[in-house]
């Protein structure tokens, strides 16, 4: 289930084993906040245990999950990034043999900041902290905003997700400010005034002005991100949004299939198929050759670092 559902049923209904898994660090947090509050545990010193892959063994994890609480009606244990040593086959049928009949008494939770199979039985609860849908996004949004008894502008929360890249922090983070900005209504002007514009959605900017011609536009972005990011991070992510037009490009994939092997949202790619088409194959190619060299520049000799970005954005903007 995703996260917004797991979070409607944790006050109704216990997990022994949960799987939290996904991208954004803000919902993985979130979910195990809410699960943790939502099993009501006495000395929580005593009966909630969190580990790293390194810290636990499987035998030590399957014995501490069988032992029962102390004073406490539930135990959580969080085991972070556990990966499963096949060659201990023991250890694994152990676990196979506890996750098929877990302790009820023990809420027993992996935690992942990727896709894992690695827990894979009928009593495991999968929730799913990928990023957020548009449609799952503006509802979380609306809420957080009616619950702070105010109201938004439709256009207002498209702009959010949009400067935010759908990053739940972020959206967190806006919402807040805005929230106790706002008098009654919160507006598109304020979203434009108070919401940083995530390094993508600037770099969408970016690649658009190239694009379209507007050299002078492409210079201006560019010194603007050399204001705020990281010189390496700004060429990673141009490089980035190139490579993921020139695949929108060429490859005669679903938009489901694609958006999954490049690791981005659906939206992502069909932005990408409609930017590509004002570039065609032929520069979108020679752009990543620029964007390589620029890296590999970077890397390779000791050189002004904005100049670098500079003297990159200047050759895009001759493709």
């Amino acid at each position: 289930m995703d996260y917004i559902e797991f979070t409607k049923n944790i006050n109704s209904q216990f997990f022994p084993v949960v799987l939290i898994m996904g991208e954004d660090a803000y919902l993985r947090d979130s979910a195990l906040k809410k699960l943790t509050l939502s099993l009501n545990i006495s000395l929580p010193d005593l009966n909630i245990s969190t580990f790293d892959k390194e810290d636990v063994s499987v035998t030590d994890i399957v014995a501490l999950a069988n032992s029962y609480p102390s004073f406490s009606a539930k135990r959580l244990i969080v085991i972070k990034d556990f990966s499963v040593n096949k060659a201990d086959k023991r250890g694994l049928i152990k676990l196979e043999e506890y996750l098929a009949c877990p302790n009820p008494s023990t809420c027993l939770v992996f935690f992942y900041s990727q896709a894992q199979s690695v827990i894979n039985n009928v009593n495991v609860c999968t929730v799913d902290c990928f990023k957020l849908n548009q449609q799952r996004l503006t509802e979380w949004i609306t809420k957080a905003v009616d619950n702070a008894q105010k109201s938004i502008d439709k256009n207002a929360v498209k702009t959010i997700i949009e400067y935010t890249n759908g990053d739940m922090y972020k959206i967190s983070q806006a919402v807040e400010k805005l929230v106790l900005y706002a008098d009654t209504l919160i507006s598109i002007e304020d979203v434009k005034l108070l919401v940083a514009k995530d390094i993508d959605y600037v770099i969408f900017d970016l690649t658009n002005a190239l694009a379209n011609g507007d050299n002078f536009k492409s210079m201006e972005i560019c010194n603007s991100l050399l204001t705020e990011e990281e010189p390496t991070m700004i060429i990673a992510s141009v490089y980035r949004s190139f490579r993921r037009m020139f695949f929108a490009h060429i490859s005669k994939a679903e938009e489901s299939k694609l958006s999954q092997a490049l690791s981005v949202k659906p939206y992502a790619i069909t932005k990408a198929k409609q930017q590509a088409k004002k570039f065609g194959a032929k520069k979108l190619k020679k752009a990543l050759e620029i964007c390589f060299l620029a890296e590999d520049t970077l890397k390779k000799f000791n050189t002004n670092e904005k100049f670098c970005v500079k003297d990159m954005v200047l050759k895009l903007c001759n493709l």
